[in-house]
């Protein structure tokens, strides 16, 4: 049997300028994923993968946008 797991994952910001500045962020290590910057927002979609990549993939996305809001509120 195979599983494939298609996962969207939305990240919304208080401003386009930061969303920007974590879209710009994460398009280097992450450029095999779709991304799109809407707005505020940073849309990241992943499709077709077995479960543990997806997992895998998402926790890394989270840690990220986890990351940055930490990072931000300490230079602020």
């Amino acid at each position: 049997m195979k599983v494939e797991v298609d996962l969207k994952l939305k990240v919304t910001f208080e401003s386009d300028e930061e969303a920007s500045r974590f879209y710009r962020a994460l398009l280097p290590d992450f450029s095999d994923i779709e991304m799109s910057l809407e707005s505020n927002s940073v849309i990241m979609e992943l499709t077709g993968l077995p479960p543990s990549r997806a997992r895998a993939l998402a926790n890394s996305l989270l840690r990220m946008a986890q990351l940055y809001q930490r990072m931000s509120e300490a230079l602020t």
